[in-house]
């Protein structure tokens, strides 16, 4: 047995990161230090990537993600991946600038998170239930 979660995976690309071929081209022309020169030749050879490419890649990377994800992010299947925090911890470190936020909602009342990862960090955030207090006056 097990303890089934539903997934859903949201990629957040950093702003900016789409920069013409073109505009590079000029800038390495211009520029006359050797590092800043190699910087600007790797980001030429490294095309923006769109978040299907990465959700691809990640499913691709793991098995259970490839399960639970569909090509674009949304639930696939309920499944036990257990693995999902060291996965993404891992595979968040190929985009450094890249947020990955994924969703989960578990088999129980209540069970719902989000979590946050970025270049191999991670933050959860558990939902949180109240009730607004007791107000005579919303009697009808």
């Amino acid at each position: 047995m097990g303890y089934y979660t539903t997934h859903r995976l949201v990629v957040h690309a950093p702003k900016g990161e789409a920069v013409s071929e073109s505009k590079l081209v000029e800038q390495i022309k211009n520029e006359t230090d050797p590092v800043k020169i190699q910087a600007l030749v790797d980001k030429l050879k490294k095309k923006p990537l769109t978040s299907g490419q990465i959700i691809a890649e990640l499913r691709a990377y793991s098995e259970d993600a490839k399960y639970a994800l569909s090509a674009d992010g949304n639930t696939s299947n309920e499944c036990k991946w257990y693995e999902h925090e060291d996965h993404l911890r891992i595979f968040s470190k190929r985009y450094p600038e890249v947020l990955f936020e994924l969703h989960g909602e578990g088999e129980e009342s209540g069970d719902l998170w989000i979590q946050y990862y970025k270049n191999g960090k991670m933050q959860t955030c558990k939902v949180v239930m109240t009730f607004p207090p007791y107000d005579e006056k919303m009697l009808k």
